[in-house]
């Protein structure tokens, strides 16, 4: 249920820029986030909050009914959207380090059932990287349709003067390297 929600909710209220260009427009978004993951963060935020309050009290039972499994619901929700960002080398270090200690042909790098446990996140946390690249994985036509909305997104924002990225400039490099760095590594760990 966690990795349901979490992809449900992971690019809430996302504001159509990067996190480098939120940070110049939101100031405040960077100094309550740390500089980091702010529209992540944010969706995380907002989603909680609206999950917390008083009028899912019947869904929030059905989620989550001790204070352990709720805080559980919460780790593993907000473990899932961070997964999903794709730029930030710290995080990307500790999923690349993770899934090796995983997925390590050496024996004893995890012991048995923690070993388990640790491929089970692993993946779950690619399957919602998938979900988020899942447009590169898809028939021709469908990876078109997305990819204009992502266009006019990124025109939208370098037009009205949100952004310094022309994407008509840098749309076919941006998109080479999707699929080189991003999309190609993570059709192979899901194979």
């Amino acid at each position: 249920l966690a990795l349901m929600f979490a992809a449900l909710i992971y690019d809430a209220d996302h504001p159509g820029v990067t996190n480098e260009q939120l940070a110049q427009e939101r100031p405040d978004f960077s100094k309550v986030y740390k500089g980091r993951l702010l529209a992540e963060q944010h969706a995380l935020e907002l989603s909680w909050e609206l999950i917390t309050d008083k009028g899912f009290e019947c869904l929030q039972k059905c989620l989550f009914s001790t204070r352990s499994e709720m805080l559980r619901f919460r780790q593993i929700m907000v473990n899932l959207v961070l997964a999903t960002d794709q730029s930030d080398k710290e995080l990307i270090g500790v999923r690349s380090l993770r899934w090796e200690e995983g997925f390590s042909s050496l024996p004893d790098v995890v012991p048995g059932k923690e070993r388990l446990r640790l491929k089970i996140s692993v993946l779950i946390e690619i399957l919602l990287q998938a979900a988020d690249l899942s447009h590169t994985m898809q028939p021709w036509d469908i990876y078109l349709r997305w990819t204009k909305k992502q266009y006019m997104e990124v025109h939208e924002a370098y037009f009205t003067g949100r952004s310094d990225v022309d994407p008509e400039k840098t749309w076919y490099a941006r998109q080479a390297f999707v699929f080189d760095r991003q999309a190609i590594p993570l059709a192979q760990k899901l194979a």
